[in-house]
C-alpha cells in the first residue's frame, strides 16, 4: 500500500473562510440526501452533467454530486486543505464565482471529448488548487505518507507537489501508464487546473486583485533579478546605479559588496517564509553594512511595521522616513505619515517633525476614525 495524502498547508487565513465551510457543508448535505432520503437514479440522472445531450443546468448541478463515500471525502479533503486560504484572499463573494466557474468550464471541457455522464467536485477544486498555487507559491503542504507499515508526514513545496504530483503525474503521466478502464475524468481536472491558473494570474496581471511578495508574479519577478545579479556577475562586479549632480556629473559607481546582496536575499527568503522577526534581524545587519540601502517598498513597508511591533522605535522610525523618501507616490503613503507622527510624539520626542507629517498625511487621509485621530493629535501640537 502506498498512500501520498495532503494534510494541510502553512498558507495563512486571517478571517473565517465561510464561503469555503458552506460549499462543503452544501456537498455533504446533497451526497446524503440523495444517497438516503431521496436514493432514486432517475431523479439523480436530472442533475448529472450527460456528456452526450448536456442541459444547461447541470452544468452547475453535476458538481455537487459524488459516486461514492469515498469519492466525496477525497474531494471535500483538498476543498478543505486549499480553499480555506484562498477563500480569505479573495474574499467570500469572488470566491464563490471562482469556485462555481471552475466546475463549469471543467464540465464544458468533459463534454467535448466525452458521451458518459459526470458527477463530482474534482473540476472546480482542481480550480481552486491551482487557484491556491498562483497566490501561495511559497508555500508548503504537510503530506501524510503511508508505505505499507510505514507511516509519517513530510512537508513538501506547494509549487512541487501541486505541479508534478497532482497535475502532471496524476492527470497525464499515470493514465498513459495505465490506460485501462477508468471512471475519473481525467480531462475535466486539467481544464479546471487550467482555468485556475490563468484566471488568478490575469487578475495579478491587471491589478484586479492585490498583488503582494508571495504571489506567483512576484516570484517570477525575482527569478528574474535573480537571473540579472547572475549574468552581472558572470561580466564583473555588480555596481549601483550613477548618481548624477548638477555640477560634476556622474559620480563613479560604487560596487555591491557582496554581504548586501547575500543579505537582500535573506530578507526576501524570510519574508516568503511569513517570518518577519528573522527578516527584521537580518535587515539590521544589512544597515550595519551600508547604512543608504533601500530594499524594494513592501519588504521595506513590512520591516518598518514589524520594527514597530517589537517596540525598536528608532530603527522604525528611520525605515519609515527611508519609504517616504524613497516611495512618495506608494497608496499607503499617508497612513505611514501618520503612524510615524505618532511615533515621534509618543515614543522619540520630535514634535516639530510629528506635525510636519501629520498636516501632510491630512491632506489624503480618506478613512474617518484616521481622520479625528489626526486632527486630535495636530490640534494638541498646535495648542501645547
Amino acid at each position: 500500500m502506498f498512500l501520498l495524502l495532503p494534510i494541510k498547508t502553512d498558507a495563512p487565513f486571517r478571517r473565517r473562510p465561510t464561503v469555503n465551510y458552506a460549499l462543503i457543508a452544501i456537498n455533504v448535505g446533497i451526497f446524503i440526501f440523495f444517497r438516503y432520503l431521496l436514493p432514486e437514479p432517475n431523479v439523480r440522472a436530472v442533475f448529472e452533467l450527460n456528456g452526450a445531450f448536456p442541459q444547461l443546468h447541470q452544468f452547475l448541478t453535476y458538481a455537487f454530486l459524488h459516486a461514492d463515500w469515498g469519492h466525496l471525502i477525497g474531494n471535500m479533503l483538498f476543498l478543505y486543505i486549499f480553499g480555506n486560504s484562498l477563500n480569505d484572499k479573495l474574499g467570500h463573494l469572488n470566491y464563490l464565482m471562482f469556485y462555481l466557474a471552475g466546475g463549469i468550464f471543467a464540465g464544458a471541457g468533459y463534454t467535448i471529448t466525452h458521451s458518459v455522464p459526470l458527477v463530482g467536485a474534482s473540476g472546480a477544486i482542481a480550480a481552486v488548487t491551482t487557484g491556491f498555487l498562483v497566490l501561495y507559491p511559497r508555500s508548503n503542504v504537510l503530506v501524510l505518507i503511508w508505505i505499507v507499515y510505514f507511516v509519517d508526514t513530510v512537508e513538501f513545496s506547494s509549487l512541487l507537489l501541486i505541479v508534478f504530483k497532482m497535475v502532471l503525474y496524476d492527470n497525464v503521466i499515470s493514465p498513459a501508464l495505465y490506460s485501462g478502464q477508468s471512471n475519473v475524468a481525467y480531462g475535466a481536472h486539467l481544464i479546471g487546473y487550467l482555468f485556475g491558473f490563468l484566471v488568478p494570474v490575469l487578475l495579478l496581471a491587471v491589478r484586479a486583485l492585490d498583488r503582494d511578495q508571495f504571489d506567483i508574479l512576484a516570484l517570477w519577478s525575482r527569478i528574474g533579478r535573480r537571473r540579472q545579479f547572475a549574468a552581472v556577475s558572470r561580466q564583473g562586479p555588480a555596481f549601483y546605479p550613477s548618481p548624477k549632480t548638477a555640477d560634476t556629473g556622474p559620480i563613479e559607481p560604487r560596487p555591491i559588496p557582496e554581504p548586501v546582496l547575500r543579505l537582500r536575499e535573506e530578507i526576501g527568503q524570510a519574508l516568503g517564509r511569513y517570518d518577519a522577526a528573522t527578516a527584521a534581524e537580518k535587515y539590521r545587519r544589512l544597515i550595519e553594512v551600508d547604512p543608504e540601502h533601500v530594499l524594494a517598498r513592501k519588504e521595506l513597508l513590512d520591516i518598518a511595521n514589524q520594527l514597530m511591533s517589537e517596540q525598536r522605535h528608532p530603527q522604525a522610525a528611520e525605515a519609515y522616513e527611508k519609504y517616504l523618501r524613497h516611495y512618495p507616490d506608494a497608496s499607503q503613503v499617508e497612513q505611514v505619515q501618520l503612524l510615524l507622527g505618532i511615533l515621534y510624539i509618543r515614543y522619540l520626542n520630535r514634535p516639530d517633525r510629528a506635525l510636519e507629517l501629520l498636516r501632510q498625511a491630512r491632506k489624503n487621509l480618506t478613512n474617518s476614525g484616521q481622520i479625528t485621530l489626526c486632527d486630535d493629535q495636530i490640534r494638541r501640537l498646535e495648542n501645547p
